[in-house]
């Protein structure tokens, strides 16, 4: 029973959320814990995978 109500309002929201627009081009993020080189030379990458 419990099972049927929380399916019930999960497609609730999702019929609720609506179409989701797709970006032009996905956006990329990267998160690191410690300060190094080489998460500067990572972060670079990234902004060269990006087109920044």
């Amino acid at each position: 029973m419990k099972l049927n109500f929380a399916v019930s309002i999960a497609i609730a929201a999702i019929g609720l959320a609506g179409p989701v627009a797709a970006q032009d081009k996905p956006q990329l993020a990267f998160v690191v814990n410690a300060a190094s080189d080489f998460w500067k030379l990572a972060e670079a990458g990234v902004k060269k995978a990006q087109g920044s």
